[in-house]
């Protein structure tokens, strides 16, 4: 996506032609050089664009953007602290091709924390749709609700009183959308893609309110009604995933995710495939298919898009993103790097992958989740102790003394191992680390198994892969 930056001194309204965008403001109270503006473009596989724009000494910005189909976006003006409390300084756009918008507000938080609220002003052929965005965050989205939503009512609600407030919010929502149409023209993507907001948003919290509420109230289980989860029944999946952007597509990995755990839990074990197929038919099937790649690059599902895949342009795209993705495939050589233990001795990754099967965690001695797969690893470790299995744990700190001193303190056993930053880089590259905590499965070749292979906290599905593999070298 090309961003083009008018000039600042030329401070002209611009009228933008086909499918360029023309965004313009003056901030009062801001003392910043650059804004940032995040974006979902509502098209095929389109992923969410970033985009840093200049701002004068006056506080003027006037920038250009071209898309093809409309768009959700954020412009971010910094965040500042205000009694210990960061606030950040949004604002909302919806903006459709061709459109332009003028913006002017004071960003002058520290005195007002409300003053951008009561300050926007938006002008020009986007105004009407970004200023609904922006009322309606004021609306749902304050400090006191997101406390609300995000804890209070996880701690001190119980399942069904629980599920009744996530509906009333949701029909709350509607109803001030149905409302503000009304008084005002709102274009059809936009209606569409707040009431597929609603609708999704209200499903994440009921799947996340037995593990939330938990976590919560230090280990209290959770009391769910035997309907609990009929809300799953109920949901129906658009047809028009082309159509839908990135945000829907997230939600949707989410939701089959969560869906395809619970027929877990009921004692099913549906292979991955063949539960999507179950949920989506046609080109919404191989979209959601190449969407899933990003976040689990599978063999499987990679081959899905070969000659035989009925939608070329399915193919071509994937074949673009992921393509390069090829080296993670089973069989593959794991890539060749470098790697310190606590007494800085240095460990080749050909001498370390070799003779067992490698079970590899990648983790950081901030990130919580990668903390909280430890007991599982623990109990994994010791379970398959007397097998062909090698347990290696590679922290990718920054700080190589801040994992030293956590390894020292918690008495942290076994292949414990520190990689810098540019042996980072090649494990990164080698096996997509996009986030941590990630594990991946070597051969005794070191060749990869799975460069993506199940938490140890999904205890069924790594022994599984752990037994298979073993009694398959017998």
């Amino acid at each position: 996506m090309l961003l083009v930056l008018t000039s600042c001194s030329e401070k002209k309204t611009i009228t933008p032609e086909n499918n360029t965008i023309n965004i313009q403001g003056k901030l009062s109270g801001y003392d910043q050089s650059q804004g940032l503006m995040t974006y979902d473009e509502y098209d095929l596989l389109k992923k969410t664009r970033k985009n840093k724009f200049d701002i004068d000494s006056t506080g003027y910005f006037n920038f250009d953007i071209t898309i093809e189909k409309p768009i959700k976006a954020t412009l971010d003006f910094g965040r500042v602290m205000i009694k210990g409390n960061g606030n950040n300084r949004y604002v909302y756009l919806f903006l459709n091709p061709g459109d332009s918008i003028y913006i002017e507000s004071d960003m002058d938080i520290i005195s007002d924390k409300d003053i951008i609220k009561k300050t926007l002003k938006l002008k020009g052929s986007g105004a009407v749709n970004s200023t609904f965005a922006n009322k309606e965050d004021y609306t749902f989205n304050s400090y006191t609700q997101r406390r609300n939503n995000n804890y209070t009512f996880i701690v001190e609600k119980q399942a069904a009183d629980y599920t009744k407030t996530i509906d009333s919010i949701k029909e709350a929502k509607l109803k001030y959308l149905k409302e503000y149409q009304k008084t005002h023209q709102l274009s059809e993507k936009l209606v569409e893609v707040y009431k597929d907001e609603y609708e999704n948003l209200a499903i994440i919290r009921k799947f996340n309110y037995p593990s939330s509420h938990e976590g919560y109230t230090n280990g209290e289980i959770a009391v769910l009604p035997d309907n609990y989860y009929d809300f799953v029944k109920d949901f129906k999946i658009s047809d028009h995933l082309e159509e839908k952007g990135l945000p829907y597509l997230r939600f949707l990995h989410f939701y089959i995710t969560n869906k395809l755990n619970l027929e877990k839990a009921q004692g099913k074990d549906p292979e991955f495939l063949d539960f999507v197929d179950q949920e989506l038919k046609g080109k919404a099937k191989y979209i959601y298919l190449a969407y899933s790649l990003g976040t689990d690059f599978k063999a499987e599902v990679y081959n899905q898009f070969g000659k035989n895949c009925p939608y070329t342009d399915l193919a071509l795209i994937v074949a673009d993103k992921y393509g390069h993705l090829e080296k993670m495939l089973p069989g593959k050589p794991s890539p060749l790097f470098n790697l310190l233990d606590i007494n800085d001795k240095k460990i080749t990754s050909t001498d370390l992958f070799s003779k067992s099967f490698t079970y590899i965690d990648l983790w950081a001695t901030w990130c919580k989740p990668c903390i909280a797969e430890f007991p599982s690893l623990y109990k994994l470790k010791e379970e398959y102790k007397d097998k062909n299995i090698k347990f290696v744990s590679l922290s990718i700190d920054k700080n190589k003394q801040d994992w030293i001193e956590y390894v020292t303190e918690h008495n942290l056993e076994g292949i414990q191992l520190w990689v810098d930053p540019e042996n980072k880089k090649i494990i990164d590259d080698g096996f997509n680390i996009t986030m941590i905590p990630r594990f991946v499965l070597l051969d005794p070749q070191g060749k990869i198994l799975n460069a993506n292979a199940p938490k140890p906290s999904n205890d069924k599905d790594i022994r599984k892969i752990f037994d298979t593999i073993l009694n398959e070298k017998n």
